[in-house]
């Protein structure tokens, strides 16, 4: 029955076998337009249904951020319990985390202190550097599917065709949340106003032409790649032809709709995508027999079990020491720990393990990489 059930649910989702090729779609069409192409729709549309108050959609906000808070401590096992990803960088693996930890301790200190201005500038740097590693991870799924096309090498599109359409939205984002938001923006800046302020007071001087302008390289960015996708494959490659649309959509939605939604769609896009990308990834890989014994590999003989087991242990720590006597259980204390508030702890750590998130991922999964492509 259970061997029933799996051929089911195979054939639902199309997913073949870890060793099999798969021909442009890097896991299967359902797969992969639920996880990468329109993942971020998943959580627009009830948003949008809800009201405009944050306690409105308050369950889904806390989703949104459990589930990016986990993801970005999934590269912790990846790393450190198999020995041939441990074995390739060893000397960055060792200090990565020894300078986590450094970071760490050091920040309750530095906001306590003379030096709050240091603390403000490593959270605006992180925050600054998770914003671009969100954008750039949605780059580096288009050029997995550039690997996976059929399409000759020389004749491949370029990478800057995809780097435009990811990171041609910058300006436009930047004039018009700027400007039309403003209290927005302030309050997720609210520690970083001393710099962020006057750009957008002069944001306001120069919107009237640098609005359209950054618009007019935001449509070119889109055409750029339609042209290279008529060109290619006559839209064909449906894999990327729905990536880069969904993609666009995404971009276009801080125009038209509630732009705090659109940011929590776009973070709820940018974890899951995560999940699914490692869970395919070491699917194949762990399924060569050359891949060696690792502890990473015999947890996962049972993936749901290994996966579910991590979200939900993460999710725990993260709610309950960050939100206990908040939104549950108000009428008890927050946990508190050296006289802070264990929000405040998930705060600071959350600054430098993430920073350790970014960095790692910044190597590991380079599309050039022969292993990397090994096991797509």
């Amino acid at each position: 029955m259970n061997r029933y059930k799996e051929r089911m649910l195979d054939g639902l989702m199309r997913i073949a076998p870890p060793g099999a090729p798969v021909r442009r779609w890097h896991v299967s069409p359902l797969i992969d337009s639920l996880a990468y192409h329109w993942s971020w729709l998943l959580a627009l549309i009830p948003m949008l249904m809800m009201g405009s108050e944050r306690e409105d959609y308050l369950v889904l906000f806390l989703l949104v951020l459990t589930l990016n808070f986990a993801h970005r401590h999934l590269t912790l096992p990846i790393v450190y319990c198999d020995r041939q990803v441990l074995r390739t960088n060893p000397l960055r693996f060792t200090i990565a985390p020894i300078a986590m930890v450094a970071l760490f301790a050091i920040e309750p200190v530095l906001w306590k202190s003379d030096h709050r201005f240091a603390f403000v500038v490593i959270a605006t740097f992180s925050g600054a550097w998770g914003l671009w590693h969100t954008i750039q991870q949605k780059y580096g799924i288009l050029r997995l599917y550039v690997v996976k096309s059929e399409v000759a090498a020389d004749k491949r599109t370029p990478p800057w065709v995809d780097r435009m359409l990811v990171h041609g939205w910058f300006p436009v984002w930047i004039v018009y949340l700027g400007t039309s938001h403003r209290d927005l923006v302030e309050q997720g800046f609210s520690r970083a106003e001393f710099f962020i302020n006057p750009i957008m007071d002069a944001l306001v001087g120069i919107r009237v032409w640098a609005l359209p302008l950054a618009g007019a390289l935001a449509a070119f960015s889109v055409a750029a790649f339609l042209w290279y996708e008529w060109r290619n494959d006559r839209f064909s490659n449906r894999a990327r032809l729905f990536m880069g649309i969904g993609t666009a959509a995404l971009s276009v939605s801080f125009l038209l709709l509630d732009p705090a939604k659109v940011f929590l769609s776009y973070t709820f896009s940018h974890a899951l995508e995560y999940f699914v990308f490692v869970w395919a990834y070491q699917r194949k890989r762990f399924a060569d027999p050359t891949s060696g014994p690792s502890l990473m590999k015999r947890m996962l003989r049972q993936p749901a079990l290994c996966y579910w087991g991590f979200l939900l242990g993460i999710s725990a720590v993260y709610l309950g020491v960050r939100y206990w006597g908040v939104y549950f259980f108000p009428e008890e204390d927050t946990i508190r720990l050296a006289g802070i508030s264990g929000s405040r702890w998930i705060y600071y750590w959350g600054i430098s393990q993430s920073m350790v998130h970014f960095y790692y991922d910044g190597f590991m999964w380079k599309m050039r990489s022969p292993v990397t492509r090994a096991n797509l």
